[in-house]
């Protein structure tokens, strides 16, 4: 694996972590580090490991061996120190995940009333804040069986954004959307992409990984086999297992 050099501090840093479901080896011995500012695009086949990295950097799964360190905490650690992490990453998932039963409102103001503390009133103006970011503001009193998915979707990266997170996971955020949706999706990652967030993206998107990405990881059999910047990802055919996927997507 080709790997590059980073100055600024980790906030994601993996040693030697390894994660099984059943007898299957999801996670194989996986080190790398992700520096805070950092936009990472990690591509593969399906069944790579892609997703089930990313949950184990918000401690969504477990694993078996290694450590891993997100911003300055340890995991595996206490249920606090789990907590902890899960406020400081936000995640986006392929499925929307909202509460069908509250309004665009409620979806997005519940987590930081619960969790942080935030009083209505606050978590109401940052609601509106946030529903303006992604351009959907116009939404926030009705219910998510009222939204298109690509809707749907601006409404998760608001709510976790809610969260004021230092980093966001996105865990193929188009992949459920019909075509003419992706692109207003694709919009609202890039002004975050932008603004300095720390992000890393599991996408097959390969056009927005080309323009916001300063990073690309390749990950197959549960290992990252090539670490580049973008450009020379793309320019790069080294690796034979990158240079058939890239020919059976690009």
């Amino acid at each position: 694996m080709q790997a590059i050099g980073h100055k600024a501090k980790s906030f994601f840093s993996c040693r030697n972590v390894s994660k099984y479901f059943g007898t299957f080896k999801a996670l194989d011995d996986v080190s790398i580090e992700i520096s805070k500012g950092e936009i990472v695009c990690i591509v593969g086949p399906s069944g790579g490991g892609k997703s089930t990295f990313l949950r184990v950097l918000n401690a969504l799964e477990s694993i078996e061996a290694g450590e891993i360190v997100v911003n300055d905490i340890r995991l595996p650690g206490s249920r606090q120190e789990t907590e902890s992490v899960r406020r400081e990453v936000g995640m986006v998932f392929q499925q929307f995940n909202l509460f069908e039963h509250m309004s665009i409102r409620e979806n997005v103001t519940f987590a930081p009333r619960v969790s942080r503390g935030m009083d209505q009133h606050e978590a109401n103006e940052l609601a509106e804040n946030l529903l303006q970011r992604v351009g959907i503001v116009e939404q926030i009193e009705k219910f998510p069986n009222h939204l298109s998915g690509g809707q749907k979707q601006r409404v998760a990266i608001a709510r976790a954004l809610a969260m004021k997170p230092q980093a966001m996971l996105f865990d193929e955020p188009t992949s459920s959307l019909d075509p003419e949706m992706v692109v207003e999706v694709l919009d609202v990652m890039k002004e975050l992409a932008f603004s300095g967030m720390t992000m890393l993206i599991v996408t097959h998107e390969m056009g927005f990984a080309r323009e916001a990405a300063s990073r690309m990881l390749f990950m197959a059999g549960g290992k990252f086999l090539v670490d580049e910047t973008t450009d020379g990802f793309f320019d790069s055919s080294a690796n034979p297992e990158l240079a058939k996927f890239l020919s059976n997507i690009l």
